[in-house]
């Protein structure tokens, strides 16, 4: 129980001795929350490569949120998201040792039919930085095309890609 409920109910009973009904006191209503936000991962690719010496695992991930899409970037548990667009993002730069990791992922070909995205290509790359060199590593490259129930909701993680997917590591 709350505190705020608590004395609500010390209050009310001290007045109930003294002859006052509860119906004297009006309550406050709670104030409403907020509206409840449904976020679905429809795709999902984590990588693991090494690069200049340090294992680098990442991950990238497509959200649907509120019919809205998003591109989301993990690496070393920090998470960065953006709703999506025909460009390239960048993750937070993570430090293993002397080597600054990020995750880097390009998105092109975006179809939309309305508010549904149809179909997008992805490029995924591990990168490293180190003693003032950059290496990167292409982790992943496919166009995936994603599938609608009734053509109207998007069911997670049902997609359907080229075939190319993730590029084998070393």
């Amino acid at each position: 129980m709350n505190r705020r409920k608590l004395i609500q109910i010390v209050a009310i009973s001290a007045f109930a001795v003294c002859g006052f009904t509860q119906s004297a006191f009006a309550q406050k209503p709670e104030p409403a929350g907020e509206p409840l936000v449904t976020t679905s991962v429809v795709w999902e690719e984590c990588y693991e490569k090494k690069v200049l010496g340090e294992k680098i695992k990442a991950c990238a991930r497509l959200l649907e949120e509120s019919s809205k899409f998003y591109l989301e970037l993990e690496i070393a548990g920090k998470r960065k998201k953006w709703e999506v667009a025909e460009k390239c993002y960048e993750s937070d730069k993570v430090s293993f040792g002397f080597v600054e990791a990020y995750i880097e992922v390009c998105l092109s070909d975006l179809k939309f039919t309305g508010n549904k995205l149809e179909s997008v290509k992805i490029r995924a790359w591990l990168c490293g930085k180190a003693f003032g060199e950059k290496k990167c590593a292409k982790v992943y490259e496919d166009t995936i095309r994603f599938l609608y129930k009734d053509g109207k909701s998007l069911t997670p993680g049902a997609y359907v890609s080229s075939g190319v997917g993730a590029v084998s590591s070393e």
